[in-house]
């Protein structure tokens, strides 16, 4: 029996529905190595993982707990093409930032909002050939407390049904480089001493993006930020606020730790 033909629309629709799978369940996997027990919703309901600390429970008894503490993930991913760093600045042979959004249905977003111990998990993407060939993923993670902060700092997008965050994505890989350019007249000894500090806090990190940076309208009035960085930008760059996402934040082993975003208020 013949196969059906399978229009392009079509195939897009299926693979991004497995793509997105694949990064609910690396999550889950992280979720997994560092002790939780995780679960998908069978149903959409906004939330894409619960994790239960059920080992903590059991290794470390506490009388007075008698649940296990549990976590809700939503979890969105972007993918990251080399036509997407056609648009950013490339001198000196090295890239530069490339800018996506992360979009959230608004009913998904405020049930974050309302939701204690909820998190959203963010992975960068980079993919080859027919876009669907991933390397590996970087991500950031903000807890409710963190979203509710930017919401009223501006850092959140919101029109109509959507919600978006607007990023500036930049890998280990290419801070680095650009590093060794710059030491290109520095002694030997010294370049050497700061390339191997580079080198340690990309393991310390699991080797993640080096930074990630949220942007907010200036006070001079309202934008509303195109798809991508290369896509047309109502307004221009220039009525943009940017803040960098304090380095905790790249990592999921953080994710019970109090970190601050004084910076975005």
């Amino acid at each position: 029996m013949p196969g059906r033909t399978v229009l392009r629309s079509e195939r897009e629709k299926i693979q991004d529905l497995y793509f997105g799978f694949g990064v609910e369940h690396l999550t889950m996997s992280t979720l997994n190595m560092m002790g939780w027990d995780v679960a998908k919703p069978a149903a959409d309901i906004g939330i894409d993982i619960i994790a239960l600390n059920h080992t903590e429970m059991v290794c470390v008894p506490k009388p007075e707990l008698t649940i296990p503490q549990q976590l809700y993930f939503q979890v969105k991913s972007r993918r990251i093409a080399d036509s997407d760093w056609k648009g950013c600045d490339t001198s000196g042979g090295h890239r530069s930032t490339v800018g996506k959004e992360f979009i959230l249905k608004r009913a998904d977003y405020d049930l974050l909002l309302r939701t204690p111990r909820s998190f959203l998990v963010c992975y960068f993407v980079e993919v080859s050939g027919d876009g669907y060939q991933p390397g590996i993923p970087d991500y950031f993670w903000l807890s409710r407390e963190h979203l509710c902060l930017l919401d009223g700092a501006g850092f959140v997008w919101k029109k109509d049904s959507q919600v978006r965050l607007r990023t500036e994505y930049k890998t280990a890989g290419d801070i680095k480089d650009e590093l060794i350019d710059v030491l290109k007249e520095v002694p030997q000894a010294i370049k050497e001493n700061i390339l191997k500090l580079v080198n340690k806090s990309a393991v310390k990190n699991n080797n993640t993006h080096s930074f990630v940076r949220l942007a907010r309208p200036n006070r001079s009035g309202q934008y509303f930020p195109g798809k991508d960085n290369n896509s047309e930008a109502i307004g221009g760059e220039e009525r943009l606020v940017w803040r960098m996402l304090p380095e905790p934040l790249l990592d999921l082993r953080n994710i019970l730790q109090n970190v601050s975003l004084e910076e975005f208020k």
